[in-house]
């Protein structure tokens, strides 16, 4: 692809690189500059979080929570200070919304009371379906005052787009010149951007391809997600190489984040006999860093689900039990 970036002669000399790092170190601007992913242990094995220039791919099998957990990096880069972009292929504004609005609730701990359980859901439903009402009764509770203060402190910096079949690489692009360097634009997910009629199989590499570009053109992360496809669906683990072109989005992708329940890939070992421990693995996702260019791979990180929420619980842990792995372990 041909660098399309305005770079002056002078610009490329090694003197000015240097002079202007500088500037930057001075002014607090220092290319290496994270922006916190919001989870941890994620953080401290991506030193920090995520940078500028990276492409970030999210893959897994359907349904295990690759929206709900990317809109709450968005969201955590935005609270954070940055702009960022949620564009989704997949749900409306509406629906986004409303999913960050129960995320918010749920990040005020659980809800034990039967009745309130049942009003905020209502509230959160109405949301969704884009009939939210702030004069409503259920809006007036606290804990949805509480939430809707908390999504005020970074509503301006987070903009939440419906992309549809008209969502080409272009506006992509546009959409990445509202964000100020140093933000964060989402792509849910990638096999469906379009890319001027190319085919499948090109245009995944295509759309990865540009999308880095995006990111080191306009001094953004992108996170792409991604979805697992063909036979791959039948596998108990999904993996890097279990994505659709899954080749492209290896060669271009900086971090790779793939998500796994862990009741499915945990070893037999640690569940015969044992149901309600694989009860207890229901809970939890594992995040698997199966590439990162700055640090060791492949790292396992589970996070307990808060699915009712929309959310998983940002503190997680490491994990130890043995998991189903082509490479690492087998049963």
């Amino acid at each position: 692809m041909t660098d399309t970036r305005a770079i002056a002669p002078n610009e490329r000399m090694v003197a000015s690189i240097l002079d202007r790092l500088h500037t930057d170190l001075s002014a607090g601007n220092g290319l290496d500059h994270a922006i916190p992913t919001g989870f941890e242990p994620l953080d401290h094995e991506l030193e920090g979080g995520f940078r500028s220039g990276q492409l970030i791919v999210i893959g897994g099998p359907p349904g295990v929570g690759k929206t709900v957990f990317s809109l709450q990096l968005a969201r955590n880069a935005a609270a954070h200070g940055s702009d960022a972009v949620f564009a989704c292929y997949e749900h409306d504004t509406a629906q986004l919304f409303g999913r960050l609005l129960a995320s918010e609730v749920g990040a005020l701990g659980d809800v034990l009371d039967i009745n309130e359980r049942e009003s905020l859901r209502s509230v959160i439903r109405n949301a969704m379906a884009g009939t939210w009402d702030s004069t409503s009764e259920g809006a007036a509770r606290p804990r949805v005052r509480a939430a809707m203060s908390r999504i005020e402190t970074y509503a301006d910096r987070l903009l939440l787009v419906g992309a549809s079949r008209r969502t080409e690489l272009g506006e992509l692009g546009r959409l990445a010149e509202e964000i100020s360097g140093g933000g964060v634009m989402v792509v849910d997910y990638l096999q469906k951007v379009p890319a001027g009629g190319v085919d499948f199989g090109d245009r995944v590499a295509v759309v990865a391809e540009e999308l880095k570009d995006i990111a080191l053109r306009h001094g953004i992360t992108v996170i792409a997600l991604s979805s697992a496809g063909g036979r791959a669906l039948e596998d108990r683990r999904i993996g890097l190489p279990s994505l659709e072109g899954a080749a492209a989005i290896a060669y271009d992708a900086d971090v790779a984040l793939i998500l796994n329940e862990k009741s499915s890939i945990v070893s037999k070992v640690h569940v015969n006999f044992d149901p309600e421990r694989l009860k207890a693995f229901h809970q939890y996702l594992v995040v698997t860093i199966e590439k990162n260019r700055r640090g060791p791979t492949p790292i396992e990180l589970e996070f307990k689900k808060m699915l009712q929420y929309f959310r998983l619980e940002t503190k997680g842990r490491y994990v130890t039990e043995k998991l189903i792995d082509d490479v690492l372990y087998l049963e």
